[in-house]
């Protein structure tokens, strides 16, 4: 499992860690653009779980470019440490040689079965289940 591999050249997270539900709950009422294209990209992760996805993959799939991923999940991290107490995303992340040697600087992101369980959870109970995000 890539989350688990040793070695220098990589970067991960370990897999992130289970968030509550009320926590996940208020991420999904956040209203910005930048965290409606994150809830777009975990949906992706969310609808796969275990199922390791590339950015490139992910974002195809969510709708959303790369670019905006990228400025999202920043504003992702500071609402998750200006709101919560996790130090970590509710989902895994990895990249690096040892996780991809042909292509070491593409991201590789996953849920695990709790994680999208939870998200998916989250996302009904806030939401219902929703459309795709617009473009």
């Amino acid at each position: 499992m890539w989350w688990l591999r040793p070695g220098w050249g990589s970067h991960k997270n370990d897999g992130g860690i289970l968030w509550s539900g009320v926590d996940l709950a208020r991420f999904m009422e956040a209203g910005q653009k930048s965290y409606q294209r994150v809830r777009a990209f975990a949906d992706v992760l969310a609808d796969s779980p275990e199922e390791v996805l590339t950015t490139t993959e992910a974002c195809a799939r969510a709708g959303v470019e790369s670019t905006q991923l990228r400025a999202a999940v920043g504003k992702f991290t500071q609402w998750m440490q200006a709101t919560t107490e996790y130090k970590e995303w509710p989902l895994g992340w990895a990249f690096g040689e040892v996780v991809d040697p042909d292509n070491p600087t593409e991201w590789h992101y996953r849920m695990s079965k709790d994680q999208a369980r939870a998200w998916k959870d989250a996302r009904r109970r806030t939401h219902g289940d929703l459309p795709p995000m617009p473009q």
